[in-house]
């Protein structure tokens, strides 16, 4: 007679299991129904729907990394982007190597009669990289081409404007000549005189990048800049400018000519004055004096009748 097979030790087992597992569904029916407590984590709605824990997957490590942005805090809260997400290394890189104005200089004062003329001519003008800009050179040029009449003034003033844009944007400046006062449209630390083949402008562009000129209108006062390609890091100087202001002298002279007493004003003098030019520091760092512009006093004149002695020490020298 055939004897029936013992279920073993796995048979034990599968019973002990599924006891296990039926006191378990037990009692997560009793924590649902609120008869036991137990931690919300220890029954889940659906295991499969449970939400894992670590971080939703970002961009592509490469990307990441080029932003150099890093991951929210996780007790931080996300926040929606906003319209306008600040400027990453990426997007900084990206802007400079843009064409963008590198520095300008609005005129103090309403241009002459030609400038209007220069106006059209200067958006022409380009300096290559590491290359020189002549003043001169340029107006002859544009004088021999359109036989346009030269207005000094009005070319001073636009040579004015194109020096502050320059040094304002980090170019500097080789030949430069001052007026013996500082004009009315000249912005302080910014004069150029020029006059042609005689007194010229010079610029060096010291860029890797082309620059080109560009002028808008403020109203009547017209804004130079010089615009251009900048390389990565590149920042427009920052610059302060002083201005120290010196009194005239009084001068009293003889004249024969007049009779009576007291004195009559023959000349208004004019205030002598210091500009200084400085490159503001980086940080901490000091200011670097550039340069010095330096307008002389003009004296105030006067005149008076001769005395009795001068007139009678006059007369015996003849």
């Amino acid at each position: 007679m055939r004897q029936k097979r013992k279920g073993g030790p796995w048979k034990t087992t599968a019973i002990g299991l599924g006891v296990v597992v039926c006191c378990g569904l037990a009692v997560l029916g009793l924590g649902k129904a609120g008869i036991v407590n137990l931690p919300e984590e220890a029954y889940p709605d659906h295991w499969w729907q449970q939400k894992s824990t670590a971080a939703a997957p970002t961009a592509a490590p490469k990307a990441e990394a080029a932003a150099g942005q890093q991951s929210a805090s996780p007790s931080t809260p996300a926040q929606a982007p906003s319209a306008k997400p600040a400027a990453t290394p990426q997007a900084a890189s990206a802007a400079a190597g843009k064409t963008q104005i590198l520095g300008q200089a609005q005129s103090a004062a309403a241009p002459g009669g030609t400038f209007e003329f220069w106006n059209q001519a200067v958006q022409e003008v380009k300096i290559a990289a590491g290359q020189r800009f002549s003043m001169n050179e340029w107006v002859k040029q544009i004088v021999k081409d359109k036989k346009v009449d030269l207005v000094e003034q009005d070319l001073s003033q636009l040579a004015s404007l194109m020096y502050e844009a320059a040094i304002r944007s980090g170019m500097e400046a080789g030949e430069r000549y001052l007026h013996k006062e500082l004009p009315a449209y000249a912005n302080p630390g910014f004069d150029v005189a020029y006059e042609p083949d005689r007194k010229d402008l010079t610029l060096l562009n010291p860029f890797e990048n082309e620059v080109q000129a560009g002028i808008t209108f403020n109203g009547s006062l017209p804004i130079l800049h010089w615009s251009g390609t900048p390389v990565k890091g590149w920042a427009a100087p920052g610059l302060d400018v002083t201005k120290e202001t010196f009194a005239p002298e009084r001068i009293l002279m003889v004249d024969y000519q007049l009779t009576g007493g007291g004195e009559v004003k023959r000349k208004d003098g004019k205030d002598g004055q210091l500009v200084k030019v400085y490159k503001l520091g980086k940080d901490k760092e000091p200011k670097t004096l550039l340069y010095k512009d330096y307008y002389a006093t003009q004296p105030v004149e006067y005149s008076r009748p001769p005395t009795p002695e001068e007139l009678k020490a006059a007369a015996g020298t003849k």
